[in-house]
């Protein structure tokens, strides 16, 4: 619906990105990764896939809780929000997340 209501195409792909070379494939405008940061070898896929959409073009962006293996000194936050949790799950009902994009790469 919110692809429909801002006029732009969202191709969705059903299988495992973060390892893959062809994705995200070159023209994509936007790489999303969201909670990816909870394990050390997802948040190291996760970062390798936003580095690689990038490279390619894109904006990146990932919202992440503060999991432990965020890299934040690779990250820049952008925005912040409370957002519902599961008390079940994370020990609270409002959650903080951030909106983080990658640091520009040094020269």
């Amino acid at each position: 619906m919110n692809s429909a209501a801002n006029s732009v195409i969202v191709k969705g792909v059903c299988a495992d990105v973060l390892d893959r070379d062809d994705v995200p494939a070159p023209g994509t405008d936007l790489a999303l990764v969201a909670d990816a940061f909870y394990e050390r070898d997802l948040a190291a896929q996760a970062m390798r896939f936003l580095e690689r959409a990038r490279a390619r073009g894109a904006e990146v962006l990932a919202g992440d809780l503060g999991r432990a293996y965020l890299p934040r000194a690779h990250l820049r936050p952008l925005a912040s929000y409370d957002v519902p949790g599961q008390r079940v799950l994370e020990d609270t009902d409002i959650k903080r997340t951030t909106v983080w994009t990658l640091l520009e790469a040094p020269l």
